[in-house]
């Protein structure tokens, strides 16, 4: 099984990286929305050794999270859409590999 705290770290470091002196801003959304998505990873990781997902599904389960947390940071004040969005794509890429990793090689992010 994945080690989803690290994935989580990981993410968050990658977020950090990418926004820089406008991480203060961002951090405490961003660390809300990274852990809604690392949990989400694990259920799927957990569903598919159980034969319970498709690959499928657990894209579409995938995007409807991603696209919330997308949201929801767009919304912290002072800053812009293309910081936040760097900042998003920073952290989902180390999520992207987990996921691949964790689940045979799905392409879900």
């Amino acid at each position: 099984m994945t080690d989803w705290t690290k994935v989580l770290q990981g993410m968050l470091a990658a977020a950090q990286n990418s926004a820089h002196a406008e991480w203060p801003k961002l951090q405490s959304e961003a660390k809300a929305q990274f852990q809604t998505l690392t949990q989400v990873a694990a259920r799927i990781e957990a569903r598919k050794l159980a034969n319970d997902i498709t690959e499928t599904n657990a894209r579409f389960l995938m995007y409807q999270y991603r696209m919330a947390a997308q949201n929801v940071m767009f919304s912290v004040e002072g800053l812009t859409n293309l910081l936040v969005e760097q900042a998003l794509n920073a952290a989902l890429e180390v999520l992207r590999q987990a996921i691949k990793s964790a689940t045979n090689g799905w392409i879900l992010l």
